[in-house]
């Protein structure tokens, strides 16, 4: 998958200092973390930055938030999983 494809599946928007939102494409920017997740036949991404301007956080960053935040709103189900694809 490239960063162009995974744009069709944004769901969810967060950063850094943990606010957060649904998301689509529109949302991203070209310093944000697109962090993608499969589960079953369903795939989805969360946006992640940095809640300061310019900054890009790294891939294992964004990647943890990520996953602590889909756990949270259960979308994993009992158990998390690692993240599929980090662009």
């Amino acid at each position: 998958m490239t960063r162009e494809e995974a744009l069709h599946f944004v769901s969810f928007l967060m950063d850094d200092l943990h606010e957060r939102r649904e998301a689509n494409a529109a949302d991203v920017n070209s310093d944000d973390r697109l962090i993608g997740f499969h589960q079953a036949f369903e795939t989805v991404v969360v946006v992640v930055r940095s809640h300061r301007p310019g900054i890009r956080l790294t891939d294992e960053v964004a990647a943890i938030l990520a996953r602590h935040y889909l756990t949270e709103i259960g979308w994993f189900g009992d158990e998390s999983i690692e993240a599929a694809f980090i662009f």
